[in-house]
C-alpha cells in the first residue's frame, strides 16, 4: 500500500497591516548588520541608532525575539479593515485600549510556545510563576537559539527580562513606548512610501488563486521551501494570514496564535506598476539576493565541486572564522541553494543541484522573453 502526504487544507488571507512593520522593525533593527539580505532602508536606519534607542527599544525587542507569537494577538485585536492597520493615530490609539492582562497572558504563552518549539520544553510543560523558574528558561532558549542560529547575546538578562513578562503594565508601557519611538523615530516618513507596496503585493497574490495548502503558499510568497518546523506542523492550522512587508528581504517571520498561523513576506517582489504582470523574480529574488556576494558565491562554487563539508572545512577552505562562514551557510541554505544535515553537534552542507537548476532555468526563461 502506497501512503500519499496531501497538504492539509487552509484558509487563505492576505492583510496590511502596519503593527507587523513595526514589531518586525523592532525586532529586526538593533542587530540588523547580522542579517544579510534585509531591506536597504532598515540596514541604513541601524547605522543611526544611538544608546537612547536600544534602552527605549530593548524590551520588546527581547521580546518579538523569544515570543514572537505575540504578534498574533496584538494584530487579532484590530479587527479586519480597521483603520488602524494603515494608520499610525489610529493604531495607537487601540493600543492604548488593550485589556493589558489579556496582553500578558497572550505573551507567556506565545513564550510557552516558542520554548516548545525550540524543544527547551516539552509540550505539555507549563510555566513556572516566580521570576528564578523563568530565567532559568529564557537561559535555556539562548543557549538553543546560539546552537541553532549562531545568534548575538540576548539584549536584556534572563532576570529582568523574567520579571517583566511577570508584570503585565510593564509589558504594556514598554510596548507603548517602543511603537511610538520606532514610528517617530525611524518609520514615519518612510511609511507612505511603502504602502502602495504592500497593498500591491497582496493584491498580486490574492489574485493567483493558490491551492490551499501551505506549502503552496508558503513557496509562491516567498520563492523558498518551507522550514521543518512548518512542515511538521503544517496539519495543525486551519487559517493562514499572508502579511506583506517592506523590510525583510529573503526572510520570513512566522507566528501562531492556537491553529492559525500570520507569515510576514518581502513585498518587493511585486512591482507596484504591473501587479498582474507575470513575474518570473518572485522564486528568482531570494536566491540571487543570497549569491550578491563573493563570500557566499565562493562557497556554492566549492562545495559543488568538494561534495559535502562542515562548517570548519568550509570556513578553512574560505579563509574565514567559523561564526561568519555559519552566517553565510545559513542563509544559502534558507533559499535552498545548499543543503544542511545534523550529526550530533555537527552541521555538514552540500550544494542543491535542483535550486542551482531552477535560477539558471528562471534566468534563461528571461532571456527567452520579448524586450
Amino acid at each position: 500500500m502506497e501512503l500519499i502526504a496531501i497538504s492539509p487544507k487552509v484558509n487563505v488571507h492576505f492583510r496590511v497591516t502596519l503593527l507587523h512593520d513595526l514589531l518586525s522593525i523592532i525586532g529586526l533593527l538593533p542587530n540588523a548588520e547580522r542579517f544579510e539580505g534585509l531591506s536597504d532602508w532598515l540596514r541604513l536606519m541601524s547605522t543611526h541608532m544611538d544608546a537612547h534607542d536600544h534602552e527605549i527599544l530593548r524590551p520588546i525587542h527581547m521580546l518579538v525575539i523569544f515570543a514572537g507569537g505575540v504578534q498574533a494577538h496584538l494584530i487579532d485585536s484590530i479587527p479586519v479593515q480597521s483603520e488602524a492597520d494603515t494608520d499610525f493615530e489610529a493604531l495607537y490609539s487601540h493600543l492604548q485600549t488593550l485589556d493589558i492582562y489579556a496582553l500578558q497572558k497572550a505573551t507567556l504563552k506565545a513564550f510557552e510556545e516558542q520554548l516548545v518549539r525550540m524543544e527547551v520544553i516539552g509540550k505539555d510543560t507549563k510555566l513556572p510563576n516566580d521570576g528564578t523558574r523563568l530565567a532559568q528558561l529564557v537561559d535555556k532558549m539562548q543557549q538553543a537559539r546560539e546552537e541553532q542560529w549562531q545568534s548575538p547575546p540576548a539584549p536584556m538578562p534572563s532576570e529582568a527580562f523574567a520579571q517583566f513578562l511577570l508584570d503585565a503594565q510593564a509589558i504594556h508601557e514598554h510596548l507603548l513606548a517602543a511603537i511610538h519611538h520606532t514610528w517617530t523615530r525611524f518609520y514615519a516618513e518612510h511609511a507612505t512610501g511603502d504602502l502602495p507596496q504592500k497593498f500591491a503585493a497582496a493584491e498580486y497574490h490574492t489574485a493567483q488563486n493558490y491551492a490551499p495548502d501551505i506549502t503552496t503558499i508558503f513557496r509562491a510568497v516567498s520563492g523558498r521551501n518551507p522550514t521543518p518546523w512548518l512542515s511538521e506542523n503544517a496539519a495543525r492550522f486551519k487559517q493562514v494570514e499572508l502579511i506583506p512587508c517592506c523590510h525583510l528581504g529573503t526572510y520570513v517571520t512566522l507566528f501562531t496564535l492556537g491553529d492559525r498561523l500570520w507569515i510576514g513576506f518581502n513585498a518587493n517582489l511585486v512591482p507596484t506598476d504591473t501587479v498582474h504582470a507575470p513575474l518570473p523574480i518572485i522564486n528568482l529574488y531570494p536566491a540571487m539576493k543570497a549569491l550578491a556576494d563573493e563570500a557566499r558565491l565562493k562557497i556554492v562554487a566549492f562545495l559543488a565541486q568538494q561534495g559535502e563539508s562542515n562548517v570548519g572545512e568550509i570556513a578553512d577552505a574560505m579563509h574565514l572564522t567559523q561564526s561568519t562562514a555559519s552566517r553565510h551557510l545559513s542563509l544559502l541554505a534558507k533559499t535552498d541553494i545548499l543543503q544542511m544535515r545534523r550529526d550530533g553537534a555537527m552541521r555538514y552542507y552540500k550544494a542543491n543541484p535542483s535550486a542551482l537548476y531552477e535560477i539558471a532555468h528562471s534566468l534563461t526563461g528571461l532571456a527567452d522573453q520579448n524586450p
